[in-house]
């Protein structure tokens, strides 16, 4: 009796159990499409939108200047800007344009003059100069030359020396002599020294 009993009972439960498999499956499939399409649709329009904003924050940075109709453009532009717009620029490829987005992070516009294929010429379209950097002044005493930056003068006698040699509350570092006099005052205020000249 009982194995009677347990025949007629396990087509219902065996139906039932399949098509439970059944629907989880096929909820679970269209719900994973769902959130793909949905996801896709959501992020292009998210990029679209995004997109959208650099160019027109590009345009109005962009200034048109009339000697020679040049645009000139900043390294935050060049970070900005996507294939297209760079592809637009005078000078600037396909291969350049795609140098120029995967050395991206500009963090000054001499990090420009890194990338393959924006030369001189090109950047100097856009209005963008690499800048000069200082060079030492090189001073000779008994035939060994010092960089300028290691002498100063004594405020009171006015003599050069070391900038090391000369008390910190009279030091006048050699180039930045106004700035210094500044700096000393503060520093004489701060100590209670006063300035006596000889």
């Amino acid at each position: 009796m009982g194995k009677k009993k347990a025949a007629k009972k396990t087509p219902k439960k065996v139906a039932k159990k399949a098509t439970k498999k059944v629907v989880k499956k096929a909820t679970k499939k269209t719900a994973k499409k769902v959130v793909k399409k949905t996801t896709k649709k959501v992020a292009k329009k998210a990029t679209k939108k995004v997109v959208k904003k650099t160019a027109k924050k590009v345009v109005k940075k962009a200034e048109v200047v009339e000697d020679g109709g040049v645009t000139k453009l900043s390294y935050k532009d060049f970070n900005a800007m996507n294939d297209k717009e760079l592809r637009a620029l005078p000078g600037v490829g396909k291969n350049t344009a795609k140098n120029i987005v995967g050395m991206r992070r500009f963090r000054s516009s001499d990090y420009l003059f890194k990338v393959k294929g924006l030369g001189k010429n090109t950047l100097a379209k856009v209005g963008i100069e690499k800048t000069k950097k200082k060079r030492k002044k090189w001073i000779d005493i008994d035939g060994t030359l010092y960089p300028h930056y290691t002498f100063a003068f004594h405020e009171v006698t006015g003599a050069m020396d070391f900038f090391w040699r000369i008390p910190k509350e009279f030091r006048l570092y050699y180039g930045r002599e106004e700035e210094s006099k500044e700096l000393t005052a503060k520093y004489r205020e701060e100590q209670n020294i006063k300035l006596e000249k000889l």
